[in-house]
């Protein structure tokens, strides 16, 4: 998300000062923004000395706390010692802006997964967060000092609960993008078998540029406030393979297997348009898996490997958020569907299996 955040504010006229870090994914091509943003050190959250001198040293008028949202591509929710002395970081720095002059703008961004299993739906910032996991208790705590300090101290300092920013650069391990990428591997005949997790969890899923957007407005708006930044549609991991395959031109149907999963059958190929957008050297691999659907199914559902936020039950998760404050204080309404990044996610892992002009691959 850094990197789309540093794009907009540097097509903003900012000065923009990043932060070198361990990053996770793909590596984005920093080229185009890469001479207009000044690096300055790897820095991690229990590193809080050195966001001292670096705002010490450079005086930011805004500071964007980003960590929180890539949970997902980074850990297991049962990896509950990720974010251990997190809130410790928060308060270190959150105290330490309160004591300078001028005193910097503070947005705090966390994913939707502190939710976990919500029993009403939509979410608004009134919505209760889940207590049960110990790897959320950090986030929360962190997410309770900004509203501290804010009040207390009269920091403008915000919170954004962001409903799935996703994009081409995530790691495969995290959804969607084990879909994008399972798929197109499978349409190049470089996969023969796509293992994903439990295909009814439902997410709010919306664009990382959207969402850049959002904090942005945000952070600018006063007096400071929290904010959820969704689209207020959910999709079901079968939607999300059934647009996805539809790109490449493949028609998926789910039927529930005897083993009570749930499997994926290719039953039709739009020849024309595979062949467009991944080409006619890769059909007859494809085509060889319409053969006997009943045999030849390439995708299965198995809770097992499931790694989604749960309350100790075995329902699905159910998330979707409600923007109304973002859309009656600063303004913002999402401007893509879930169904554009999947194109974006698409054609970019085909890009990287078949190396080509990705805008040739995109909708226009």
């Amino acid at each position: 998300m850094g990197y789309y955040l540093s794009d907009y504010l540097v097509n903003m006229e900012y000065q923009v000062w990043g932060t070198y870090r361990s990053g996770y994914g793909i590596k984005p091509d920093l080229a185009p923004i890469d001479a207009r943003v000044e690096k300055v050190v790897r820095l991690e959250f229990h590193e809080g000395h050195l966001a001292e001198q670096i705002i010490s040293a450079f005086q930011p008028h805004e500071i964007y706390c980003l960590e929180p949202v890539n949970i997902e591509d980074q850990i297991h929710p049962d990896d509950e010692g990720h974010f251990a002395g997190y809130d410790g970081f928060i308060r270190k720095l959150l105290f330490f802006i309160a004591q300078i002059e001028p005193r910097p703008a503070f947005l705090h961004a966390l994913p939707e997964l502190l939710y976990g299993m919500p029993d009403l739906l939509p979410l608004d910032e009134g919505s209760c967060f889940s207590e049960e996991s110990d790897w959320i208790q950090p986030l929360l705590k962190g997410y309770r000092l900004v509203k501290e300090y804010r009040e207390r101290y009269h920091l403008h300092a915000v919170n954004c609960i962001l409903f799935g920013p996703f994009s081409p650069f995530q790691p495969e391990t995290a959804f969607p993008r084990f879909i994008t990428a399972g798929l197109c591997r499978f349409a190049t005949g470089d996969q023969e078998f796509l293992e994903t997790d439990d295909l009814s969890v439902k997410r709010d899923c919306g664009s990382v540029r959207d969402y850049v957007r959002g904090v942005c407005k945000s952070v600018c708006n006063t007096p400071a406030n929290d904010y959820i930044l969704a689209t207020g549609v959910s999709a079901s991991g079968e939607i999300f393979i059934f647009h996805a395959a539809s790109y490449l031109g493949m028609t998926i149907r789910f039927f529930e297997g005897n083993d009570g999963k749930r499997r994926g059958f290719l039953i039709d190929i739009d020849v024309s348009l595979f062949t467009e957008r991944v080409g006619r050297e890769f059909l007859s691999f494809v085509e060889s898996r319409l053969i006997d659907p009943e045999v030849h199914d390439f995708l299965c559902a198995d809770k097992a490997v499931v790694r989604p936020v749960r309350r100790g039950n075995d329902h699905p998760i159910f998330l979707v958020g409600d923007y109304s404050r973002a859309k009656t204080l600063l303004g913002w309404t999402p401007e893509y569907h879930f169904t554009d990044v999947l194109e974006e996610m698409m054609a970019a892992d085909l890009s990287r299996l078949i190396p080509r002009d990705v805008s040739l691959l995109k909708n226009e």
